[in-house]
């Protein structure tokens, strides 16, 4: 097993996602990197967690509310002994090196994504709110002041 434990040479702050110091921790393919932006979002091991959560996400959603942080708890434990091992990184905002998140931070980030809708799931909503808006234009145009009076 490799030796995965944080040092404490400082980073570059220009470009953390994809700088190389000697003896810090180097975020591999395999690692999910936490933060914003496409250097996370198009990161190999967080595409590759995206890839497995959309697999899990019926089972979560199905799964009774004491149980859903197991499954969230069994990808994070899945993805850390995998064949190299996938490690949950962050910038540290004070020394800015990369550091392991742990497994309890891991997990709240699976479990957020495993609540999240996929792409699919978004477009049907759009589109059923779409249908919703065009729905209540019709009747606000079919009724006016004059069509109700005449109602009563």
């Amino acid at each position: 097993i490799p030796d995965m434990s944080p040092t404490r040479t400082r980073m570059p702050v220009s470009d953390p996602a994809f700088a190389v110091t000697a003896g810090a921790i180097t975020p591999r393919d395999e690692d999910v990197l936490f933060g914003r932006g496409g250097k996370t979002n198009h990161h190999p091991g967080n595409k590759r967690l995206r890839e497995i959560v959309s697999s899990y996400r019926s089972i979560y959603r199905q799964a009774k509310k004491v149980d859903k942080p197991k499954v969230a708890k069994l990808i994070v434990g899945a993805l850390r002994a995998a064949s190299p091992p996938s490690r949950f990184l962050r910038v540290n905002d004070t020394t800015n090196q990369w550091e392991d998140v742990g497994d309890r931070r891991a997990s709240e980030k699976v479990s957020q994504s495993l609540r999240e809708k996929d792409k699919n799931e978004r477009d049907a909503a759009k589109a059923a709110a779409a249908a919703e808006d065009e729905d209540d234009i019709d009747v606000e145009a079919s009724m006016n002041a004059t069509s109700v009076q005449a109602m009563l």
